[in-house]
């Protein structure tokens, strides 16, 4: 393939997509799930394609796996199936009574009760607790290695924290991560809302564990992701859900700083430049190049057939296969043979494919764009308060993770049952409807027709006296 047909290929994708989100009354330079989720691929995947093809990443460009053959294989799959995902978006549009409709764009504020506010304290303390009992169990942690300077001692900590942790991981997991960050985003949309000491006290409180949370492990984007998040409540509320604002600079280059500051006490950088170098070849190749590893170790090896999704409670007749780890120790069994239980997770696309090949390809992101719609479409139709807003923010970090992940979690996606349940359960026992009384959603993806339609009626609980 000629350079010319490349490039039109690459870029007639994307323009592509622009159409699809047109006609599915999306914008990409405009908050919602879908388009966090695509900007997050270009930049994680995409992105990476260019740098291969023209072999503009050195410090990647030594692995003989990464040809410009197997690069064209990977750009055609990418882009097959970032169709297939937006057509699966436009699809569920289409339903009737799904589709998030034309409403009032911007945001609308709010009041709060005590009990609301309570709430909320509440859900971030029984997080903070369960932090406290797994950091009993986990003891040295890997950020506690990183600062003493034992930084070959890293992996080994990180290891024992996450893939190689015998106490119930994901639970735990689920609740110092998941849960604390939408309680955390929840708290910080009910500042903006109205700031006042008392509610600037409960943030930062909240937001100080969720801040070591995240970096316990000496992970670099657990901690990008918290800050991702803040930026997500903070244009939605104040910036109409418009990507292309002063704020999106200034968080921009809090990841920067934030990652810089990683790849030098954790990662060996010599410098900001060193660091600022790393930062940008991880972002946009680190998470394409498992996918070039998948294609070798299928050449020899039969799919899997679905033996990768989840099996909850062991109730599938089969034995799950850790694809991330099985890869790891396949690619680099240097790191498996000092005891580190590694794992080199990839875009959605390419567990897609080591299960059923190019079927999976064509069929599994078109079925993942349908269920990231739906939700999206759900949660457009909630009331505004703080915890919609922290659980929109948070849905869409977590189908961000799409772009560096596998696709089983989202087939069988336990987390964001139990996370809703818990938002729900909050939303009923705050005096305010759960749901908006009107088929207009205050979504900020729709085109604004406040000028011809009627005011909305929103029942209104009293004002929290902090």
């Amino acid at each position: 393939m000629s350079t010319e047909i490349f490039l039109f290929i690459f870029f007639l994708v994307w323009v592509l997509i622009v159409l699809f989100f047109r006609f599915s009354n999306l914008r990409l330079l405009k908050f919602s799930i879908p388009s966090f989720v695509f900007g997050m691929i270009a930049l994680f995947s995409y992105i990476g394609i260019l740098m291969f093809y023209f072999d503009l990443s050195p410090d990647r460009g030594g692995d003989p796996l990464i040809t410009e053959e197997s690069t064209l294989v990977i750009f055609g799959y990418i882009s097959t199936a970032l169709l297939t995902l937006c057509f699966g978006v436009f699809a569920m549009s289409a339903v009737p009574g799904v589709k998030v409709t034309r409403g009032i764009e911007r945001y609308t504020p709010f009041r709060v009760s005590s009990a609301e506010v309570t709430y909320l304290v509440a859900l971030a303390m029984l997080c903070i607790i369960t932090l406290f009992l797994y950091l009993q169990q986990v003891g040295v942690t890997a950020l506690q290695s990183a600062l003493s300077g034992n930084i070959g001692d890293i992996r080994t900590a990180r290891s024992g924290m996450s893939n190689d942790f015998s106490g119930g991981y994901h639970w735990y997991r689920l609740f110092m991560r998941d849960v604390l960050l939408v309680a955390t985003l929840a708290l910080f949309s009910l500042l903006l809302s109205r700031i006042t000491l008392i509610r600037l006290l409960l943030f930062l409180g909240s937001f100080t564990a969720m801040s070591f949370s995240a970096m316990m492990t000496a992970e670099k984007m657990p901690m990008v992701q918290v800050i991702i998040g803040h930026y997500l409540v903070f244009i939605y509320m104040k910036r109409n859900g418009s990507y292309l604002t002063f704020a999106t600079f200034v968080f921009v280059s809090a990841c920067l700083a934030t990652l810089s500051v990683f790849y030098i006490l954790f990662m060996g950088a010599q410098d900001v430049g060193d660091a600022l170098g790393r930062v940008f070849s991880r972002t946009v190749t680190g998470s394409l190049q498992p996918f070039y590893w998948i294609l070798s170790f299928f050449e020899t090896k039969p799919f899997l057939g679905g033996t990768s999704f989840p099996n909850p409670g062991g109730l599938l007749p089969f034995e799950n296969f850790r694809l991330s780890v099985e890869l790891m120790d396949w690619a680099r069994p240097d790191v498996a043979s000092r005891g580190i239980v590694g794992s080199a997770p990839t875009i959605f696309i390419g567990e897609a494919y080591a299960n059923f090949g190019s079927v999976g390809v064509f069929v599994l992101p078109f079925l993942v764009g349908c269920w990231m719609y739906f939700v999206y479409a759900m949660i457009c139709r909630l009331v505004d308060c703080p915890i919609k807003i922290g659980f929109l923010a948070w849905a869409a970090l977590h189908f961000g993770g799409l772009a560096i992940t596998g696709v089983g979690k989202y087939l069988f996606d336990f987390s964001l049952i139990i996370v809703t349940i818990i938002v729900l359960c909050i939303m009923a026992l705050s005096p305010r409807p759960i749901f908006k009384s009107s088929s207009r959603q205050n979504c900020p993806a729709s085109k604004s027709n406040a000028a011809t339609s009627s005011p909305q009626r929103r029942v209104i609980a009293p004002a929290a006296p902090v």
